[in-house]
């Protein structure tokens, strides 16, 4: 594997690029409200929610000199509240931690008690998880709905891991938030960016921006961006050792990556099933069996279109233990009640990078000066796949990129 923090030299950014992020740095650097700083030295989550809470309602910015905070409860944010690390280190180590020690399946951050949250910050902090904590960051809106979002946040050397029953970082309805030096690894999956009602309705992830980030060693997958997002640029990305895919693009547009991918598959006996008309029945843990005869075991579902609660969801489920050939058009029961129809036999999912469009327009996404180093196995690097319906590819860019070990796509 590439060495930890380490880039190729060739998928450095840009001279666009770094403009870009340094203008960014310009506008951010004085967004901390009203000016109030409060030092918190008592170790622990509790105490950084007094500080929080007590900043007016313009914010401010919450110092945290102390080596290790603890956690027993999620932090709660509010807009225009910078927290701050005295120093950053991938690891936790020699630098500001958050440590969660929760007993119960909840984030360590959670964004849910604001509708609609602006400008919020983290730099300098590396967040542990235990086990038990769902997220490490629970980025979705209040009052989740059609109009409520995320919007001008900025997160800057900050590192998520170990977060093995949950996402590392979960970003809904974001639109227009910044993440530089944002590691997202040892986790169950490492980001997922999608609508606030997580199908095709609702404010979707637009315009968000991922500079030189990693996505590493997570058990499922290493980003996913679904359900129509747009505009949104993960550029000198690090994404490898991902068990099941390293970056998974569905039903976008205007996507674009840059950067470094080595290993995703780490798992090959996982698959991927594409479903239609998904209901209430299809859950995770459970055995899938097509009319045929096929079985598998259930361990995540990925709808991107529709809603199982009126029995019209379309999507992937994340399957392993497979036996026998599912069929297209088969039904796919559970408990021995019909949940979906299959579309095609489930994919290996050793892929580097997966664009898939459900029916309609596949367009604008951009895979440029990145590196593939041998994801370990016979798929290819790049797979761009339509399932469910007459499906269209137009303006796909995918040029000026390194293959070593496996086929492009």
């Amino acid at each position: 594997m590439n060495p930890v923090g380490t880039i190729p030299s060739f998928t450095a950014l840009s001279q666009g690029d770094a403009r870009r992020l340094a203008q960014i740095i310009r506008d951010l650097s004085g967004n901390i409200g009203s000016g109030k700083q409060f030092t918190v030295t008592d170790p622990t989550g509790a105490a950084i929610q007094s500080a929080i809470d007590a900043l007016p309602s313009d914010g401010g910015e919450i110092i945290l000199p102390s080596p290790v905070y603890t956690f027993t409860t999620s932090l709660k944010p509010k807009n225009n509240v910078t927290i701050k690390g005295l120093s950053w280190a991938e690891s936790g180590s020699n630098g500001t931690a958050f440590q969660s020690a929760m007993t119960t399946a909840i984030p360590l951050i959670d964004c849910s008690t604001t509708p609609n949250l602006l400008n919020f910050s983290l730099e300098n902090l590396c967040l542990i998880g235990d086990g038990t904590a769902s997220h490490g960051i629970k980025m979705v809106p209040g009052g989740v709905g059609n109009s409520n979002y995320i919007t001008g946040c900025f997160l800057n050397r900050v590192s998520v891991r170990g977060f093995t029953a949950g996402r590392a970082l979960e970003l809904a309805g974001g639109i227009k938030n910044t993440f530089i030096k944002l590691w997202l690894e040892y986790s169950r999956e490492g980001l997922l960016a999608r609508n606030t009602v997580s199908n095709d309705t609702g404010v979707a992830c637009n315009n968000n921006l991922f500079l030189s980030s990693a996505m590493r060693g997570n058990a499922w997958y290493g980003a996913q961006f679904l359900n129509y997002s747009a505009d949104n640029e993960l550029i000198g990305a690090l994404i490898e050792g991902n068990n099941f895919m390293g970056l998974v693009v569905g039903n976008c547009a205007t996507f674009k990556v840059s950067g470094y991918f080595e290993g995703n598959n780490a798992s090959p006996a996982q698959r991927l099933l594409p479903f239609t008309t998904g209901d209430a029945d299809l859950v995770t843990g459970a055995t899938i069996t097509g009319a045929g005869g096929a079985t598998a075991t259930v361990n995540g579902i990925f709808i991107s279109s529709g809603l199982q609660s009126a029995g019209t969801a379309t999507g992937f489920l994340y399957v392993s233990g497979q036996s026998g050939t599912f069929v297209a058009g088969e039904t796919l029961s559970m408990g021995g009640n019909p949940a979906a129809v299959a579309i095609e036999d489930s994919l290996n999912v050793g892929r580097d990078i997966l664009f898939y469009r459900t029916g309609g327009n596949m367009r604008c996404g951009q895979v440029q000066r990145t590196f593939f180093n041998d994801n370990n196995s016979a798929n290819p690097s790049v797979d761009i796949r339509g399932t469910g319906g007459s499906v269209n590819i137009d303006s796909m860019v995918i040029e000026d990129n390194h293959f070593t070990g496996n086929g492009p796509y």
